[in-house]
């Protein structure tokens, strides 16, 4: 439980960890390292690192974490409300009805596309990531309200919906 606990806050700074190495900046004729900008992309050490590294990372902890996730969440589907699969798992399936055990999946797959808007967004200038951003979020946002994730057993349960989209929305108002 400490482990899932500790990758779960954990996982939008791998995400960005993971984009950054591939993060690329147009310098003259070349493209270079954004964070090391004495490093030409996708040739010697960087082509190396990206290979090695930066594919793993993505594959290991982007895509990886949540496919772990959904493997152990799916296998486990018919026993959810079992004490050992609540006492593991709870943690990413406890506030979402039983047809929706895999939601967390989707909100991990939300925070890595922001993570790689705000590591690659830059490249398409203020406007370009903005615009991009609310699409990311109405896209989101409409998924959550097609999909009606959450359990609402009383009016109490009601404001894990409200707090979900209450965070999708404010962008969209301003």
């Amino acid at each position: 439980m400490s482990v899932c606990s500790v990758l779960y806050l954990l996982y939008p700074t791998l995400c960005k960890q993971a984009f950054s190495g591939f993060n690329c900046r147009a310098i003259g004729n070349g493209l270079y390292l954004e964070i090391d900008l004495e490093e030409p992309c996708y040739a010697g050490t960087h082509l190396g690192f990206a290979l090695t590294l930066g594919l793993g990372q993505i594959v290991g902890y982007v895509v990886g974490l949540p496919l772990v996730v959904l493997f152990f969440l799916r296998r486990n589907r018919d026993r959810l409300d079992s004490t050992a699969v609540m006492t593991r798992y709870g943690l990413f399936f406890g506030g979402y009805r039983k047809r929706r055990y895999y939601w967390e999946t989707m909100i991990a797959g939300r925070k890595a596309s922001v993570v790689m808007l705000r590591v690659f967004g830059p490249a398409l200038g203020v406007r370009g990531q903005a615009m991009t951003c609310l699409l990311l979020l109405l896209f989101f946002t409409v998924l959550e309200v097609a999909a009606k994730p959450f359990k609402v057993s009383t009016r109490r349960h009601r404001v894990l919906k409200r707090l979900e989209l209450a965070q999708l929305l404010p962008v969209l108002w301003h």
